[in-house]
């Protein structure tokens, strides 16, 4: 299974708060899923300590490079195809963060793996927590 994660979901997995589900962990650990995160994670995660919203053991440049390692992520590059499914999604979602990330999902036809339950209303997406 393709899975996206969200945001969320690295921080929790890396440490920074206990939250994730014993389903999230099971998928997290199939090696038969293979596990994608979007650059604009990692350019989330990057605004977030910047602005001082979210404090990391390391700079986040590093935080980012240990997930993608530890947990054997791919990239999962934005495309033209992903921006425009934007354009789509009704406005369950303010954050253009979550926006482009359930885009990307849509798009792929992947599964987007998430706690968020804004995301839970766009019925045209595979969610799973």
């Amino acid at each position: 299974m393709n899975i996206i994660l969200d945001t969320c979901i690295i921080l929790y997995a890396a440490g920074v708060s206990n939250k994730l589900s014993k389903t999230a962990v099971e998928l997290m650990e199939n090696p038969l899923n293979q596990l994608f995160l979007s650059p604009i994670s990692s350019y989330e995660i990057i605004v977030k300590y910047k602005l001082g919203k979210l404090n990391l053991s390391k700079n986040p440049i590093e935080f980012i490079r240990q997930c993608r390692e530890e947990f054997n992520l791919v990239e999962l590059p934005v495309t033209e195809k992903d921006v425009e499914c934007v354009f789509e999604l009704p406005q369950f979602h303010g954050d253009p963060f979550d926006r482009i990330i359930i885009s990307q999902a849509i798009s792929n036809n992947f599964f987007l793996l998430t706690p968020d339950q804004q995301m839970h209303n766009y019925k045209s997406a595979k969610i799973i927590w």
